[in-house]
């Protein structure tokens, strides 16, 4: 079951060869045919593999199909892309060090004995315990 999300990563580690998504450079808009009048990319899709700027953004993303597709900053996806392997993607957070890991950290290095869990886990995880934290707190106030 895992295939269809390797191959996923894989196409968007290919997708992603070649981009800036350093926040102090001018990075292209996909969508730009006269680059000279053109604003940068702001806004990334995961799902199209393209790198757009806001106005873009509404015009590629505007029929409905494609509306629910959720968009990264470019500074959202730098902090996604592993720093050791530029073309891997971070999906784990290693439970021993609390540090986010790719796949090829996993793997090999100070890591790979080390227990993990995929980011989505430890996020659903983190957003439960913020949600009790938070009900708690408010009977606490509500108490008082």
């Amino acid at each position: 079951s895992s295939l269809p999300t390797d191959r996923l990563r894989m196409e968007l580690a290919e997708a992603l060869q070649g981009r800036t998504f350093a926040t102090g450079s001018r990075p292209t808009c996909d969508n730009a045919e006269d680059l000279r009048n053109h604003a940068a990319a702001e806004l990334y899709c995961p799902v199209c593999t393209v790198q757009l700027c806001g106005s873009c953004w509404t015009d590629v993303h505007s029929p409905r199909a494609l509306r629910k597709h959720a968009s990264l900053s470019l500074a959202e996806m730098k902090l996604l892309i592993c720093s050791k392997h530029p073309l891997n993607l971070l999906s784990f957070i290693c439970e021993v060090d609390d540090e986010w890991l790719c796949t090829a950290c996993c793997m090999a290095g100070a890591h790979s004995k080390h227990a993990k869990r995929d980011l989505k886990t430890a996020a659903r995880s983190a957003a439960t315990d913020l949600s009790k934290l938070r009900a708690s707190i408010e009977e606490r106030m509500e108490a008082a």
